[in-house]
């Protein structure tokens, strides 16, 4: 037995052993330790006050700490900014019982701590314990540590309360921590968060005992071990907002648990609840009657690969929730078993097949498989029975309701009857990994609205075809193929014909594997437009007169990945501003092809050099920028040449050049000598040039006629290509013939500057000045080398047998 000697006695506070400063007294500023080094106890009752700054109980290695706060009008009130150690490398308990008190306001105890926090096990080797036990036995902390890097356990019971601002259970030092809170009255109530940190604890509400926290967030850690256990009648975890329990991921080898049993109840809001990763292990059991978990709002429950998720519902256990019941199992390591218990939701986002056992689903909406005709709600099921597995026999009923449920097929066809007039929450096609679900809405007269967002694949492949008139309106959308979908095999949304049109009130996301096909005069709006894709392709390709995409705002292009935007014999794009980004692995290719293709921003064009970008223009297409456009170094323009076209760019603000640029001339346009090309129209100011090509410089020859390039053509401050003609067609007939050579022996070609301009139409010889085609038949090098020993034997002499010996050649 241990025995402590009493250093200090008096009325209300008692002092024994190993307490500093041993008098104990009332007022103390410094710190205070109760076992420092040896054991210590502090008594403090009899409606007593102790009022102190720092303190530290169970401080050093293999010491001992006990501190009693023991009856009605008893308070310990730590000073403003201190900080209650409990076990830091040695074993410290803290007792509050009989209605004491331990806080930071001792005028009004119960108003929230702003400044003071206590660790529970702070250090490696210390343990540390709070009990706070009875009726108006109260303990107000601002921050709570508990299992900081060594063991804490915070036991509530027989009607004690704790109040904190916010309460955290283990550490990322491998800390363990307990939490329980028992009996009728009993309550825990954290004004901000509870945190599960990365080495995870135990947290038990039993026999009527009560917790309350605004929201419950988890760490990633592997190995972490949390179990979450609401045992009895009235016993109840209530979480206002979000409640993520391994959300993250528990890491490799985790284990969760969350069991509501007899009569145990949870009331959260936002559910999401995950194992982790590889080995990790989830479980959720609700077992027995008036055994719930009630959701206000969405229910995730995810299992990624290597991980492994079991929920069971027994004997009437519920789990119920206000939004929709997700889940999320990336393989077979995923059940839902039933055995007499009940799932309700407003939509069940589930495969058939992750339903095990006997029991029933009460739903407001369904993922649909296999192929469908609808014209309304009333043509779906409403009463059927899940029995496929061995042992499942499963009752669903869905209520559709079109202000919640969704509308799709999963895996199959869905076909919107000519006429219809439909309204859903949401819509999708091939929502789950390994599906694939096509939505057809045609007709003039058929309008089908969605509430909120569109899933044209999700994990699997989805397709949605709009034409023949047909209307398709929403919130926002995304067009994707899972990451594990075949390459050239992906999502797709088409939109075909007058009148016929999709249109979004927020963000189309064309992602991985997905593309947008516009034609034949459809029509697509969105608020906003991401095209990127993290692997393979997205793509929007606008073909035809009439077809037309237009952003409200910003179109963002190429952020991951590969990303293509394609305008075509007419297609129009319409942006409020364009933003080219990505990572180092991402390029984007822009190609704007034939007379009337139009792509137009109405604010700036921005470009990264992190970007690859491709930009293409040719057959008279054209991009227009109403801002400013920038150039960056990974920025490639290609133009394909038309004669009497507008330009290319049209640039309302200033234009910054990098890059490169390549010049081609489109099939049948010619060149003539001095011919002009305004390739870009800049409104403001010029900064910079191509760097390969500097005022003057040639961009290319084309059937042996130079082009020029100028950046002070037009009007002062555009870009424009010259032609210089055709090198050797001294006589100007638009061929190298020996015409020009007797042109240039008369000392009157192009320069009269003897062997240069022989070289030229040496070179050139057998060329006409159309499209890069020899129009005459190329001598061989052999012939040419005697021309030119010939031509410098007879430089300049005119005399006949010269003339006919050359022409021979």
């Amino acid at each position: 037995m241990l025995v402590l000697a009493p250093s200090s006695l008096r009325a209300g506070i008692i002092a024994l052993g190993d307490v500093t400063p041993i008098s104990a007294p009332e007022q103390f500023e410094g710190s205070l330790f109760v076992g420092d080094t040896g054991a210590g106890v502090l008594i403090v009752n009899d409606g007593s006050l102790l009022q102190s700054h720092r303190n530290y109980i169970g401080n050093g290695e293999n010491s001992r700490g006990t501190v009693l706060i023991d009856g009605a009008g008893t308070v310990w009130q730590m000073s403003r900014g201190s900080a209650l150690y409990i076990g830091i490398e040695g074993r410290g308990e803290l007792i509050v019982t009989n209605g004491a008190n331990v806080a930071e306001n001792v005028h009004d105890p119960s108003a929230p701590a702003a400044f003071l926090h206590a660790f529970l096990g702070s250090g490696s080797s210390g343990s540390g314990r709070v009990s706070v036990v009875g009726t108006d036995s109260l303990l107000n902390i601002a921050d709570l540590w508990i299992g900081n890097a060594g063991d804490g356990r915070l036991d509530v019971s027989s009607g004690g309360t704790v109040q904190a601002q916010s309460v955290s259970i283990g550490s990322p030092a491998n800390g363990q921590g307990s939490l329980h809170v028992s009996g009728a009255g009993s309550r825990l109530s954290a004004d901000e968060v509870l945190l599960i940190r990365s080495s995870g604890g135990e947290i038990r509400i039993e026999n009527g005992g009560h917790f309350s926290a605004p929201r419950v967030s988890s760490y990633e850690g592997p190995g972490q071990i949390t179990n979450l256990a609401i045992d009895g009648p009235n016993s109840q975890f209530n979480v206002a907002s979000t409640f993520d329990l391994g959300r993250s991921g528990v890491g490799d080898s985790g284990q969760i648990s969350l069991n509501i049993s007899d009569g145990g109840v949870a009331n959260t809001g936002a559910a999401n609840v995950s194992p982790g990763g590889l080995n990790a292990q989830l479980n959720v059991d609700i077992d027995g009657a008036e055994s719930r978990w009630t959701v206000s709002g969405d229910a995730r429950i995810s299992q990624y690969r290597g991980s492994t998720v079991a929920v069971n519902l027994s004997n009437g256990g519920l789990l119920e929730a206000t939004g929709d019941v997700i889940l999320n199992f990336d393989d077979e390591g995923g059940a839902f078993t039933f055995d007499q218990g009940a799932l309700k939701g407003q939509t069940i986002l589930a495969r058939p097949d992750d339903f095990h056992g006997v029991g029933t689903i009460e739903a407001k909406g369904w993922l649909l498989r296999g192929n469908w005709t609808v014209s309304s709600f009333t043509d779906l099921p409403t009463e059927f029975v899940l029995d496929e597995l061995p042992g499942q026999h499963i009752a669903v009923s869905v209520d559709w309701n079109a202000t919640v449920a969704p509308l799709g097929v999963d895996d199959g066809e869905l076909n919107i009857t000519d006429g219809s007039d439909l309204s859903s929450a949401w819509g999708y096609a091939g929502y789950f990994s390994g599906s694939k679900g096509a939505i057809n809405v045609h007709g003039r007269e058929t309008r089908w609205r969605m509430g909120d967002h569109t899933y044209v694949g999700y994990d699997g492949i989805g397709i949605l075809n709009i034409f023949e008139g047909a209307v398709v309106n929403g919130n926002s959308a995304s067009v994707q193929s899972s990451d594990s979908a075949l390459v050239g095999v992906g999502s797709t949304v088409a939109v075909d014909g007058v009148n016929t049109e999709w249109n979004l009130d927020g963000m189309l996301e064309i992602g991985r594997q997905g593309s947008l096909i516009v034609t034949g005069g459809g029509v697509v709006s969105s608020g906003r437009a991401s095209l990127s894709a993290s692997s393979a392709q997205a793509t929007a390709t606008i073909d035809g007169a009439g077809s037309r995409w237009t952003i409200a705002g910003t179109l963002e292009i190429g952020q991951l990945g590969h990303s293509l935007l394609a305008l075509s014999n007419g297609g129009y794009v319409e942006s409020q501003e364009t933003s080219f980004r990505g990572s180092s692995r991402s390029n984007a290719t822009v190609n704007i092809a034939g007379s009337e293709s139009l792509w137009h921003t109405i604010g700036d064009i921005s470009t990264t050099d992190d970007c690859d970008l491709d930009l293409s223009i040719s057959d008279g297409g054209r991009l227009t920028v109403g801002g400013d456009f920038r150039f960056s170094q990974s920025t490639r323009l290609h133009l394909t040449l038309v004669a009497d076209e507008e330009p290319s760019l049209e640039i309302g603000g200033d234009l910054l050049l990098n890059g490169e640029l390549q010049i081609d001339l489109a099939n049948g346009t010619a060149l003539t000598p001095g011919q002009e090309f305004l390739i870009v129209s800049v409104a403001g100011n010029v900064d910079g040039a191509f760097p390969m090509f500097a005022e003057g410089a040639l961009v290319g020859k084309f059937g042996g006629a130079p082009l020029s390039i100028s950046y002070h053509g037009g009007d002062g401050n555009d870009i424009v290509l010259t032609s210089l003609g055709l090198s050797g067609d001294y006589d100007h007939n638009g061929v190298v013939d020996s015409g020009d050579f007797l042109v240039w022996q008369r000392g009157e070609s192009a320069h009269a500057d003897g062997i240069a301009d022989l070289g030229y139409w040496a070179a050139n010889y057998g060329y006409a000045n159309e499209n890069h085609i020899k129009t005459h038949q190329t001598p061989e090098p052999a012939a040419i080398m005697l021309a030119l020993v010939a031509l410098a034997m007879c430089y300049r002499r005119a005399t006949r047998s010269c003339r006919r010996d050359l022409q021979r050649l």
